[in-house]
């Protein structure tokens, strides 16, 4: 138990297996009586360290080396891998190189190998309120505050708006926060990476950070109140500066797609 979906599927895609629609088919999951493996958290994390470095070592060839990268996983059980390792030679199967550009040809677009670093990243200050940093709350929406006690923001490669004391939160246009004066500004909701009501670009030349499919702009007002609202080029109040910023982390080529719907 663990990690055997990713085994039965190479083994079914490069071992010249068959994938096969049933139309009307009922598919039923039968248990054991008796479970032979407990399903504790850390049970589960054991089978799945003890489980994944095995298919990777099996199955992905050159590209195992990503797999033990990310993980940090350099030592393993191999007891019994021989076994499993003839199995594949046996049935003549595929390269994972052949599976990745075949199968998987659009990994790349959504997780690639190589994770590009954010685009922009660090305290935010406002050109109309250079004193001040951009700060951020799950309830109360955008505002600014003191640099000093500001966090740090960043848009990601994935095309994310976040603030860093959130983590796994986005800045998301479908929440919506009254700030008062008529305005609303968006809130936080998790990281989903499919653009959308997340996808937001810094233009390091008009310093603005927009929201792709509503057109709309973080702009502060005379009175610090921070929202989205009309892009206006050269309004101050729409221009932002990072900390740090790298438009080469900038891949229009990876998802979302700048030109998606």
């Amino acid at each position: 138990w663990g990690a055997e979906q990713y085994e039965m599927s190479f083994k079914a895609w490069m071992c010249h297996g068959e994938m096969m629609e049933v139309p009307c088919s009922r598919v039923g999951h039968v248990y054991r009586g008796r479970m032979t493996v407990t399903f504790t958290p850390p049970e589960n994390a054991r089978l799945s360290v003890h489980n994944m470095p095995r298919v990777a070592w099996v199955w992905m060839d050159e590209y195992k080396d990503v797999y033990f990268q990310r993980t940090g996983r350099l030592s393993f059980d191999k007891t019994g891998i021989e076994e499993r390792i003839a199995i594949r030679e046996r049935l003549q199967c595929k390269s994972f190189d052949w599976f990745m550009k075949n199968v998987a040809f659009d990994q790349q677009v959504h997780y690639p190998i190589h994770e590009p670093g954010p685009t922009a990243w660090g305290r935010v200050r406002n050109r109309a309120h250079m004193h001040r940093c951009l700060d951020a709350d799950k309830r109360r929406g955008f505002s600014l505050a003191d640099c000093g006690t500001a966090p740090e923001f960043e848009i990601t490669w994935r095309k994310e708006f976040k603030c860093k004391k959130y983590h796994v939160h986005c800045v998301d246009m479908g929440v919506n926060i009254d700030v008062g004066n008529g305005n609303h500004s968006p809130g936080f909701y998790e990281c989903h990476q499919w653009g959308g009501a997340q996808f937001f670009k810094f233009d390091d030349k008009s310093l603005q950070i927009r929201h792709k499919d509503t057109g709309v702009c973080l702009t502060a007002d005379p009175q610090s109140v921070v929202s989205f609202t009309p892009c206006h080029s050269n309004d101050e109040s729409q221009q932002w500066i990072f900390d740090e910023v790298q438009m080469s982390n900038y891949h229009p080529e990876l998802w979302p797609l700048e030109n998606s719907a």
